[in-house]
């Protein structure tokens, strides 16, 4: 795209139009087609641009105005104050300077005036006056909006009241702005190194006592020796060598003076300020990292030798990966976590500061292992070290090889990898827990070697390509060597009948979910609004063959970004190839449960037939307004179970018609669902519906019955009295499997006859 170079000239605007290849030295000649092309195009332009009138004046009603004083308390007269205002930007229905053909008269005319009017009132929104002997400025006829506002003045630092940066300040048009003038005087330095030599550039850090907002950074040179100051007390540091980014913290340079004090008074001259830089006793340096793309944690630690210490690595082991030292004797001379910062183009950096001068032992390790990768000795004297540590490369035997084949066998070289960790919870249920990134490195041959550093007792390896999808393997055992061989994927198109009608100012996503990867391991496929068609049409991502759980959520909020509330779902058993599932939108609709005056009781409602893995997406939780109600939104057709906070239970159906009361039923059964076929639940001969009425031969009417007998139970297994189509029979189970554990295949849920 070509650039657009305006000036004003006797008041008029010329343009010249800076087009690629159009220079004097392009290589075409001047019967070149493109050449001529383009002389046809800027003649054009020029012509139009005669003829571009400039736009009215853009005039407001609203003023800024304010005043300027010393800070002994006098007006400060012809002080400059600038306010500007930037402009909408210009609207170009035509941005490109050259094309095939050449664009109509009208829109270049209509892109041509849209940019002379952005000029004209860039121009224009800059206003400028001064103060009058009184102080006073005022700006008038401002648009509304936001202008920016700086005070100048020769021989003055101006800042607005409250402070700002340096004299600058934003504020809406209808404000009253003041500011406060502090002259400024030229302050010399002398700066060297602790030898005497002459220092050429440093880093001076000035620092404004008692105002935080003057704390800044300014270069100094032997050649220009003098910094403006405006009077007052500072506290001035000079630093030289070390990392830019942290130029304001005097411990991460290479020489540092003290922290001196200065005074500028504006009634005697500023004498010369001698700095002496001494060197900041410190050890910094790279971490050169092994492989590219290498996404292991780096850990650097530094222990001072005391005499006749050596150089031990388990001097380095016993550290948690935090910055709190180990708690022994020597914790005073040690230091771990070293600062270190991600450097994608060098690896990774790192610097121990506050250091006693003497010998230090370093390590450096990685991932998980306590022991160093690599250590060094080194000596600190008076000034900072610097170390490079080159990481060594993986040890293959610390690796699992994993080899991925596309549908035809043939090796994959490219794929991205997640793994996932089972998680363990303290009431025995599991989850999945992904740990982001691992390291891998490719081996050749469609093998990828997986560092082993992160395995805990249940891992699966997820490993997903663009154009086959994903498919997860547990990492189990002792294996050293697994494959992971994707099939033919399928092409999902889903339909959603009544989508149209019923999904109309919703947050609609469509979920889907693998049910044959290892259950703490599924990759869920989400798809937000923005790609579903009107018509409730969507086509989803490459899918490996399989049974999956598509489901559809929805929210009445459009700006909330959560995915909702489920409203449907299916369960389909995909092919490879094209296929078609269709899964109904439901009208939705409310539910509204009146509880008692003065009962600030949560509720929630969830499906009848709910499954175990549904989890909280199809559970809806509300608390009562003021009138005492409970609101759910987009609550789909069916039967459902409200269950107060003390566990109270009521069943509803839905759409329910006008508001219904809280009156929860007798807890005097368990429902029991099953969601693993061959888990221990199911092989007890349990089926999802049954009603379990008796516990180890006795019966509860209410919640505080069945809390009872639970407490009481003591042997390893339990009788279970259990109630199917009318017909009693009785079933034993081991007691752990009662506590909802997901190694039970299912649960028991308290409900009602």
């Amino acid at each position: 795209m070509g650039q657009v170079h305006r000036s004003v000239v006797g008041g008029a605007l010329s343009c010249c139009l800076i087009v690629p290849g159009a220079s004097a030295q392009s290589s075409g000649g001047a019967d070149d087609p493109a050449t001529q092309a383009r002389e046809e195009f800027l003649a054009r332009l020029a012509e139009l641009a005669k003829s571009a009138p400039p736009p009215e004046p853009a005039r407001g009603k609203r003023t800024i105005s304010g005043r300027v004083m010393t800070d002994v308390g006098e007006p400060l007269a012809g002080v400059v104050i600038r306010a500007r205002r930037e402009p909408d930007p210009p609207t170009t229905p035509w941005v490109h300077p050259i094309l095939e053909e050449p664009p109509a008269e009208s829109t270049l005319a209509e892109s041509l005036q849209s940019s002379v009017t952005w000029w004209y009132r860039s121009r224009e929104a800059v206003r400028e006056t001064t103060t009058d002997a009184d102080g006073r400025f005022a700006f008038d006829d401002l648009l509304d909006g936001q202008h920016d506002l700086q005070a100048f003045r020769r021989g003055f630092e101006l800042t607005a009241i409250p402070d700002t940066y340096f004299g600058r300040v934003s504020v809406p048009a209808g404000t009253t702005v003041d500011f406060v003038a502090i002259p400024v005087a030229l302050q010399r330095f002398d700066v060297r190194m602790a030898d005497g030599t002459p220092a050429r550039d440093v880093t001076m850090l000035l620092e404004r006592i008692g105002r935080s907002v003057s704390t800044r950074t300014v270069s100094w040179t032997a050649d220009h020796p003098a910094i403006v100051l405006s009077a007052g007390d500072w506290y001035v540091t000079a630093m030289l060598g070390g990392d830019r980014v942290y130029s304001t913290d005097p411990r991460r340079a290479h020489y540092a003076s003290g922290r001196n004090l200065v005074t500028i008074d504006p009634k005697r001259a500023p004498e010369l300020v001698s700095l002496t830089l001494r060197g900041v006793p410190a050890i910094e340096g790279r971490i050169v990292l092994p492989i590219p793309g290498f996404q292991g944690s780096v850990f650097v630690t530094a222990v001072r030798l005391l005499p006749g210490d050596e150089p031990d690595p388990s001097l380095l082991t016993g550290f948690s990966r935090t910055r709190a030292r180990r708690p022994s004797p020597r914790s005073e001379a040690s230091r771990h976590a070293a600062r270190t910062e991600s450097d994608s183009i060098h690896g990774t950096r790192y610097r121990f500061d506050d250091l006693a001068p003497g010998r230090w032992y370093v390590g450096v390790a990685a991932g998980e292992k306590p022991e160093p990768l690599v250590s060094a000795v080194i000596e600190v004297g008076e000034e900072c070290v610097v170390h490079d540590f080159v990481l060594p490369p993986p040890d293959p035997g610390d690796r699992v090889l994993v080899r991925v084949l596309d549908p035809d066998g043939e090796p994959l070289r490219d794929c991205e990898f997640l793994l996932f960790t089972e998680r363990v919870l303290p009431d025995g249920r599991s989850g999945g827990s992904a740990s982001g990134g691992v390291t891998v490195v490719r081996t050749g041959d469609g093998r990828f070697g997986v560092s082993k550093a992160r395995f805990q007792d249940r891992n699966a390896l997820l490993a997903t390509h663009p154009r086959f999808g994903s498919r997860a393997i547990e990492l189990a055992g002792d294996r050293q060597d697994f494959t992971i061989r994707f099939a033919e994927p399928a092409a999902v198109a889903l339909r959603m009948p009544g989508y149209a009608e019923n999904a109309r100012g919703r947050n609609v996503s469509i979920e889907a979910e693998p049910l044959g990867a290892p259950d703490f391991a599924r990759k869920r496929i989400w798809i937000e609004a923005g790609a579903i068609a009107s018509d409730g049409a969507v086509d989803l991502e490459k899918l490996q063959p399989g049974e999956w759980r598509i489901r559809i959520n929805s929210d009445p909020d459009p700006d909330d970004s959560r995915p909702g509330c489920q409203v449907a779902a299916t369960t389909v058993e995909l092919a490879a190839g094209a296929q078609e599932v269709t899964l109904p939108f439901p009208a939705l609709g409310d539910v509204q449960i009146v509880v008692g005056a003065g009962a600030r009781v949560a509720l929630t409602l969830s499906p009848f037939e709910s499954r175990p893995e549904d989890g909280e997406r199809v559970r809806r939780f509300g608390e009562p307004d003021a009138d005492h109600i409970v609101t759910f939104h987009d609550v789909p057709p069916g039967r459902y179970e409200v269950r107060g906070s003390g566990n109270e239970l009521m069943f509803v159906d839905a759409p329910a018609e006008g508001r219904l009361r809280f009156t929860p039923a007798p807890i005097n059964v368990l429902r029991v669902t099953v969601s693993d076929p061959t888990g221990p639940l199911a092989r007890a001969g349990l089926q999802t519906g049954d009603l379990v009425v008796a516990i180890d031969g006795r019966e509860f009417q209410d919640a505080q019955q069945l809390a009872w007998i639970r407490q009481s139970l003591k042997d390893h297994e339990v009788t279970l009295t259990v109630e199917r189509a009318g017909e009693l029979f009785e079933v034993v189970l081991a007691r752990d499997f009662m506590d909802g554990r997901s190694e039970a295949g299912g649960r028991f849920l308290d409900s009602s006859r």
